[in-house]
């Protein structure tokens, strides 16, 4: 796995990943500050954990099909199954990460 093209997926959406994760948390803050009950809070956390997958998964895809990226990646010394894996190893990167995070 080449660790460079998983930092372009990263700096490619470094602030729109930025600015869903706070809302995100953000709003996990709200379901654990103002629901009283663990079952229900667990289900908000866990459904606004895969809304946040959802929306990186598309802002990702649509990143490169507005910039016209395809168009570079193929000039880059790397096969394109290369460039999908490192695609799909920085989503479920991210959506583990995030998880993970909503967890604590």
């Amino acid at each position: 796995m080449n660790f460079n093209l998983i930092k372009k997926e990263f700096l490619l959406m470094k602030r729109k990943l930025f600015i869903y994760m706070i809302l995100c948390l953000g709003l996990i803050v709200f379901a654990k500050l103002f629901v009283n009950q663990e079952i229900i809070e667990n289900i908000l956390v866990g459904a606004i954990g895969a809304l946040f997958s959802y929306f990186i998964t598309i802002i990702l895809f649509e990143a490169e099909e507005k910039d016209k990226a395809e168009a570079i990646m193929v000039t880059l010394p790397y096969t394109r199954r290369e460039i999908v894996k490192a695609k799909y190893n920085y989503l479920i990167f991210v959506s583990v990460s995030f998880y993970c995070l909503c967890m604590l």
